[in-house]
């Protein structure tokens, strides 16, 4: 996950803030302390609480279902223009 942090901040610049449920690749200290070095506030779902990130959620899955399933996509530039 840490790599993926770290391809994602030098691709599309740095966020102010994630949010991500409680795994182990997320509350790992490689993790936080690569989200800490690059000054990004990582906020949870709080344990046993799934729906904190429902609204988000539901979104995902209609843009995915509306859209991005029913397309072919060449690049992610694709892709990106579609969405927007």
């Amino acid at each position: 996950a840490t790599s993926v942090v770290v391809k994602a901040l030098r691709a599309n610049g740095k966020p102010k803030m994630i949010h991500s449920d409680m795994g182990s690749q997320y509350t790992s200290s490689l993790f936080e302390g690569t989200l800490q070095n690059a000054g990004i506030d990582h906020f949870y779902s709080r344990k046993g609480h799934p729906y904190d990130n429902a609204r988000i959620e539901s979104f995902h899955s209609l843009i995915k279902r509306e859209l991005i399933y029913h397309e072919e996509y060449r690049t992610i530039d694709d892709v990106r223009a579609s969405v927007e």
